[in-house]
């Protein structure tokens, strides 16, 4: 029978342990959490902001407030953060642990865009003609039907 306890939440150490306690052997964790936030220029914060490890397969989503907590193998050296219409941001570590990262826009993602009713397709290939239909004028009287009004 073998079993393992963590000792002191995710920075603390692992004791594996076997039937016969020569065979018992303790593993420390190696790693540690960062923490920070994500705003746009105006400071306002970005939710949803994608949060992951260069390198690795740790990843975080920042919540409503654009705060954002990532648990990180102490060898980690950056980690990008990326959000749909921003320029994505790769960000040293250098032994931190709080970030304040602020997000540009991408201007150059973004471009033109035409609502139509069932979706959206930019103005570039918009094809068709949009037009506003109004009633003609030399419809020749009041009997007429409203389609041939138009």
């Amino acid at each position: 029978m073998a079993f393992a306890i963590l000792l002191g939440g995710s920075s603390g150490i692992v004791l594996y342990a076997n039937e016969s306690v020569e065979e018992s052997m303790i593993v420390a964790q190696t790693g540690r959490t960062i923490k920070g936030s994500v705003t746009d220029a105006n400071g306002e914060p970005l939710i949803g902001c994608n949060v992951v490890v260069v390198g690795g397969m740790a990843g975080v989503i920042t919540d409503i407030d654009g705060n954002f907590s990532l648990n990180v193998q102490n060898d980690a050296k950056q980690i990008k953060i990326s959000y749909i219409g921003y320029v994505d941001q790769v960000v040293n570590l250098n032994g931190r642990s709080d970030f304040k990262i602020v997000l540009k826009e991408d201007n150059n993602a973004l471009d033109e865009v035409v609502v139509v009713g069932y979706g959206s397709q930019k103005k570039a290939t918009l094809t068709g003609a949009a037009a506003h239909p109004r009633p003609r004028h030399d419809a020749g009287g009041e009997g007429r039907t409203r389609a041939y009004l138009f």
